[in-house]
């Protein structure tokens, strides 16, 4: 099961940087291709950065100060109830930190072995499998499992060489949510096989209806062995604050303690004076509360644009619109030159697998502008491609 991707050795940045660059764009800049949300930064996150301004004279804590990891640890709890202990987590750089190093962390490495990953899917979980010598196998996310990749009707001979498995809930970028079912019979495959699950839970708190079901949840419930699965999430997207570079791992105590010699060997600790900033937003719910009625708003406002095209689906997690445009180069390259306005193609965050590239005929609308603005951006997406 070999793929071609368009992706090898670039980030879909820099091919959308490549597909535009020659190109006058039509009106003012508008940037919908990256997932950074815009709202404005709470004000307890403003203050507490001269609270803790003397911390910058000092070392941090290697894997997170012990605010930080009870503050994850109590956000946890009220979540998911379950309860996690410090030696449970590791604070990261943001989860992509994460996502990579566990790959080096806890998988073996060499020829023979496989990662399987969703298709499209955030290039990182390819990175980290090539790092390692594996091969990485994309799987095409299948709508009738909530955009999940099915991972369960592939052969033996795939699975018996698998040494993890990725899986993104809510997904990016369509948005789609894993069931609790979905996540307990991808739990019971990685015993039978023998692997491990990088759950990436990044989009956890963004989501219209019920909250999405959590593997911390799902490992709690079935008993089964809690080194299976690490979990990672950061306050990139629950709380608006890429720029603060906070995440976690979560995961059994073993896991947890390779992770962390990884970092004390060779990676960088999340700088104090962010550590104490992000024990507090963990601790807030009143601010999440405010950007998830946002995201509802504008889940609706797509909706109500879009919401008559053929093949439309309407997003109810997530920070992204995945818009079936039947072709989503040319059509970036349109908005880009009629309108000002930058979008990524479907198939620079997928792979070619035996000729057939699932993100073809779609782009990724990032809704990460106030509504507003938002609102003036799509219908003059609406305007130009249909």
């Amino acid at each position: 099961m070999q793929s071609k991707s368009i992706n090898e050795g670039y980030s879909p940045f820099e091919h959308l940087r490549q597909l535009l660059n020659d190109v006058e764009p039509g009106g003012n800049p508008i940037r919908l291709d990256l997932g950074e949300p815009q709202q404005q930064v709470p004000a307890f996150v403003q203050t507490a950065m001269y609270g803790y301004s003397d911390l910058l004279a000092k070392y941090p804590e290697n894997f997170g100060s012990e605010s930080l990891l009870q503050a994850i640890s109590d956000w946890i709890y009220r979540r998911y109830a379950v309860r996690l202990f410090n030696e449970n987590l590791l604070a990261l750089n943001g989860s992509r930190e994460g996502l990579f190093t566990a790959m080096l962390a806890l998988c073996k490495g060499g020829t023979g072995s496989r990662v399987l990953m969703p298709n499209p899917a955030y290039q990182t979980y390819r990175a980290a499998a090539l790092v390692m010598n594996y091969e990485p196998v994309p799987i095409t996310a299948d709508p009738a499992l909530g955009f999940m990749p099915n991972y369960f009707d592939l052969p033996s001979r795939i699975l018996n060489s698998v040494e993890a498995v990725y899986i993104c809930s809510p997904s990016n970028p369509q948005g789609g949510v894993a069931s609790a079912e979905y996540l307990i019979e991808l739990l019971n495959l990685a015993e039978r096989y023998d692997f491990r699950i990088f759950a990436d839970e990044c989009y956890s708190e963004l989501y219209a209806d019920k909250p999405p079901v959590g593997f911390l949840k799902i490992v709690s419930i079935t008993k089964n062995n809690p080194e299976r699965v690490v979990v990672f999430n950061s306050l990139s997207k629950r709380s608006g604050l890429p720029g603060l570079r906070s995440g976690f791992a979560g995961g059994g105590v073993e896991s947890i303690r390779r992770m962390r010699n990884l970092r004390a060997k060779g990676g960088s600790p999340v700088p104090g004076m962010l550590q104490e900033i992000s024990a507090l937003a963990w601790g807030d719910e009143t601010h999440v509360e405010k950007i998830r009625q946002e995201c509802r708003k504008k889940y609706d406002l797509v909706s109500s644009i879009f919401g008559d095209l053929p093949k439309f689906v309407c997003p109810r997690a997530g920070l992204f619109a995945w818009l079936n445009v039947g072709d989503g180069s040319r059509s970036a390259l349109d908005l880009w030159r009629q309108a000002g306005i930058r979008v990524l193609p479907g198939e620079y965050l997928a792979h070619t697998v035996d000729g057939h590239n699932p993100g073809y005929e779609y782009i990724r609308i990032s809704l990460g502008l106030n509504i507003d603005s938002l609102d003036e951006a799509l219908q003059s997406i609406r305007s130009v491609l249909f």
